[in-house]
C-alpha cells in the first residue's frame, strides 16, 4: 500500500466553476473574492474577512493595521515558520522570541511582560489551540496589550478566532483548505482594521473600477478570483474534512501518544524517531524541526532549551482530508516509535 504524507482534497465540480470564470474574463476583483470573504467571516464568527494572496502578507497588514508604536516590540514563540518573524520585520518592527513548552506552544510564563511589549504574537501549531491561550489573553489585556492569532494551521477549530483582536490563517496548498495552493487571509470583528486591510492590499486604494484614489501606502496583496473559487468549493467541504481527520486521529491514538489531542489535526505529532517496517508510507513533514533562533537570518544569542529539545524529537504521521481508515490502520500496524 503507498501512503503519501499529505494529499490535496478537490471537488471535480470544481473544474465547472473555474471554466466558468475564464469564460467570464473577470479574474480579479469580482464576486468571488467578496462571497468566499463573506462565508469565511461568517464561518469564523467574525464580522469581517480580507483576502490576501498569503498568510504572510495578511499578518504584516494586521501588524501595520494595529498602528503600534514603532519602538515596541512584538513577542512570538521561536517554533515557527519564517513568515511569522518576517511579516514582523516587513511592518518595522523587533522581534522577541519566546521559549516553547513541551505541547510546542509558546510558554507563556517565558514573557519578559515589560513596558515595550507592543503586540502578542501566538502561533497554534498544528492547529491545536492550548487552553493556557485563555490566560494568555487575559494577561495581555489586563497590560492594554492587543493580541494576533498565527493560524495559519487551525482551520476549524472553535477558539481560533476568540482570543484575539485579528486572526490570520493560511490557505497553502498543505493546508485542511486551500485556494489553489496559495492565499492568506485575516478576519476581524473591528471595521477600521478591516478597511485599512482592504486597502493596504491593493495599493491604497479606494474606490471601484477606474473611479478609485491612493489614500495610503500599500502593497499587490489580494487573492485572485480563482483562488476565491477554489476557496468556495473547500469552505463548503471544511466540516466533512475535519470529521475524517479526527476519525483517523482517533484510530492513531490507540496505537501512538500525539504531542496534543485536541485541534483540527492539521498535524499528528509524536514524540521520538520513528521506524518504519514496510516501504510505500512516507511521513508527513515534521513542524518546524528547526526553531527560528536557529536559522542563520536570526541574530541573537538568549537560549531556548526546551524548543532547542522538542523541535528537532518529533515526527508527524500521515494524515489527508480523504484518509480512510484502512490507510491509517496499515499506518499504524507499520510504524513504531523509537524512544
Amino acid at each position: 500500500m503507498i501512503i503519501p504524507p499529505q494529499r490535496i482534497t478537490v471537488n471535480p465540480n470544481v473544474l465547472q466553476d473555474l471554466e466558468r470564470l475564464l469564460s467570464s474574463g473577470q479574474l480579479s476583483f469580482d464576486k468571488n473574492v467578496k462571497r468566499f470573504e463573506d462565508e469565511w467571516a461568517r464561518y469564523c464568527g467574525r464580522k469581517y474577512c480580507v483576502t490576501t494572496n498569503s498568510c504572510t502578507s495578511a499578518l504584516e497588514i494586521a501588524i501595520r493595521a494595529m498602528d503600534i508604536p514603532k519602538d515596541k516590540r512584538i513577542v512570538v514563540p521561536t517554533n515557527t515558520y519564517g513568515a511569522t518573524v518576517q511579516a514582523c520585520w516587513n511592518a518595522g518592527y523587533t522581534v522577541e522570541l519566546v521559549d516553547i513548552e513541551p505541547d510546542m506552544n509558546m510558554d507563556i510564563t517565558k514573557i519578559d511582560w515589560g513596558d515595550d511589549i507592543g503586540l502578542i504574537l501566538p502561533v497554534f501549531i498544528g492547529g491545536n489551540v492550548p487552553l493556557r491561550t485563555q490566560e494568555l489573553c487575559e494577561r495581555a489585556y489586563d497590560n492594554d496589550i492587543p493580541m494576533l492569532a498565527d493560524s495559519a494551521h487551525a482551520h476549524g477549530v472553535k477558539d481560533a478566532t476568540n482570543y484575539s483582536d485579528i486572526t490570520c490563517f493560511s490557505f497553502y496548498a498543505t493546508k485542511l483548505m486551500t485556494t489553489f495552493g496559495e492565499g492568506g487571509c485575516l478576519v476581524t470583528d473591528d471595521e477600521d482594521i478591516a478597511e485599512f486591510a482592504r486597502q493596504y492590499r491593493h495599493h491604497g486604494r479606494t474606490g471601484e473600477g477606474m473611479f478609485w484614489t491612493h489614500r495610503g501606502p500599500g502593497a499587490n496583496m489580494c487573492m485572485t478570483e480563482a483562488q476565491a473559487v477554489v476557496g468556495l468549493s473547500q469552505l463548503t467541504e471544511l466540516d466533512r474534512f475535519l470529521a475524517n481527520r479526527r476519525k483517523i486521529a482517533s484510530i492513531y491514538n490507540q496505537e501512538f501518544e500525539p504531542v496534543f489531542e485536541n485541534g483540527n489535526y492539521y498535524k499528528y505529532l509524536v514524540k521520538g524517531t520513528p521506524s518504519i517496517r514496510k516501504k510505500g508510507i512516507t511521513l508527513a513533514s515534521p513542524v518546524y524541526p528547526t526553531p527560528i533562533h536557529k536559522h542563520p537570518f536570526w541574530r541573537g544569542n538568549k537560549r531556548y532549551p526546551v524548543a532547542d529539545h522538542e523541535c528537532p524529537n518529533h515526527f508527524c504521521l500521515p494524515i489527508y482530508n480523504d484518509m480512510t481508515p484502512e490507510e491509517a490502520n496499515y499506518v499504524m500496524d507499520n510504524v513504531e516509535v523509537v524512544k
